[in-house]
């Protein structure tokens, strides 16, 4: 997992967002810490599933822009989110354990212009 430079960010798209979270090498888990009613998620529950209407919400066109990520029980990467959902300016906030090879599989880097 390298490092951005600070000219850079890491985005997925919608499909490679579903492909990082549904990695079948790790136990994949999800975590909404932001208006878990409007997802069906609760908070901070580890390894709970994506509800289908946070699914179904999710921006097929959406770009979604990676907050953080680091290193998590030795064996795969915990990255948190802010991610597109459909009828939202806002975006919301989603955490997801995957393997090193999904991450890498599914994420790029864009430079950010100024």
């Amino acid at each position: 997992m390298k490092a951005p430079k600070l000219s850079e960010i890491t985005v997925c798209t919608t499909d490679g967002f579903l492909g990082m979270a549904d990695d079948s090498t790790t136990r994949p888990s999800w975590a909404v810490n932001t208006r878990p009613k409007d997802h069906g998620c609760s908070r901070w529950v580890p390894h709970s599933p994506p509800s289908a209407h946070l699914i179904a919400s999710l921006d097929p066109e959406g770009i979604h822009v990676l907050v953080s990520s680091m290193l998590h029980n030795g064996v795969e990467v915990r990255s948190d989110w802010m991610v597109k959902v459909e009828g939202k300016t806002e975006p919301v906030r989603v955490t997801v354990d995957t393997s090193f090879g999904a991450f890498e599989r599914f994420t790029e880097t864009r430079e950010v212009k100024a």
